[in-house]
């Protein structure tokens, strides 16, 4: 009786098995490198015919840029025509700079007042 061992250098416990740049990468496809070359361009319309064309009678101006914002983001998360992470400083950035929101509750400082101080180091 033979029993043949074979012997694999697969080791379970190295991280580095696990990291993502060892998935396959994906060709795009057409709709893909559609919204990868338009996606920005067609949000930017998105926004702009939102928040100042179209005008919805139940909603303050204020309401109507945040309704803008929102939907922009959520074209860009959809159509991932830029990264999540991009889109998500992009609707906080935009929150800010149209005047929806301050700063501080933008980036959820007033949350870390609320709770205990001692569990959040970088509450100044």
């Amino acid at each position: 009786m033979t029993t043949s061992t074979v012997q694999t250098n697969y080791d379970p416990l190295d991280l580095n098995s696990y990291s993502l740049n060892r998935l396959p990468k994906k060709k795009l496809t057409k709709t893909g490198a559609f919204f990868k070359k338009w996606g920005l361009p067609i949000a930017a319309i998105l926004f702009f015919v939102l928040a100042y064309v179209v005008q919805i009678p139940i909603l303050n101006q204020k309401q109507e840029i945040m309704f803008a914002l929102f939907a922009t983001a959520l074209f860009l998360w959809i159509s991932e025509a830029l990264p999540n992470y991009v889109t998500s400083m992009l609707l906080i950035c935009g929150l800010v700079l149209t005047g929806i929101l301050k700063a501080k509750p933008a980036m959820a400082r007033k949350l870390c007042k609320m709770l205990d101080s001692s569990q959040w180091p970088l509450e100044t």
